[in-house]
């Protein structure tokens, strides 16, 4: 077998193949050398000079979302809640693919535009956030979770509608009315 590089052993073939001249030979040593060298493609090097392989897939196909949580139903303004979803990505040859990030984003009225940012980056391992939900009264959020693969195909899903109603810890207490030093009179009764 020769000793030439990929590209020149491709241009070799492609001039050879150009004047009617290929041979099964020259295919089977050209299929080799590609073959090397998509195998080379995927290794790279770690810190401290480890050889590291990753699995590279062809995906054209964007990943499969469902959101889990919230559900139909009230929610509480000013609390915590559990956003959460399954995701997976699939390569076109039906091997797993990965996921690169998830972005969780708000609307008011369940229908686009979702144009209220929740997260956005998310690790794509993650399946749930907490969030605190606004301080505001809707009667048909919605929230949408995007996942991203890792060759940029985009998958979409949509919770149920549900509402929020402003909760207590929306409504700070009243100032204290005393100064630390005195407090005015209530009617017949002065505090302290």
């Amino acid at each position: 077998m020769h000793e030439l590089s990929s590209l020149g052993l491709g241009l070799l073939a492609l001039n050879l193949f150009a004047c009617g001249l290929e041979s099964e030979a020259l295919q089977s040593e050209v299929a080799g050398v590609n073959a090397a060298s998509s195998a080379a493609a995927s290794r790279s090097l770690l810190p401290g000079g480890e050889e590291s392989t990753t699995a590279y897939c062809a995906d054209h196909t964007p990943p499969v979302v469902t959101v889990t949580a919230p559900l139909k139903g009230k929610v509480v303004g000013g609390t915590s809640l559990v956003i959460r979803w399954r995701s997976a990505d699939l390569c076109d040859d039906g091997s797993a693919g990965a996921l690169a990030a998830h972005h969780i984003r708000l609307s008011y009225t369940g229908v686009a535009p979702f144009d209220i940012v929740i997260a956005k980056d998310l690790p794509g391992t993650d399946r749930s956030y907490t969030w605190t939900v606004p301080c505001t009264d809707a009667t048909a959020a919605a929230i949408r979770v995007k996942a991203v693969d890792k060759a940029g195909n985009e998958g979409l899903a949509y919770s149920d509608q549900f509402e929020i109603n402003k909760g207590a810890s929306c409504f700070p207490p009243p100032p204290d009315p005393c100064d630390g030093t005195r407090c005015p009179c209530i009617g017949p009764i002065c505090p302290r």
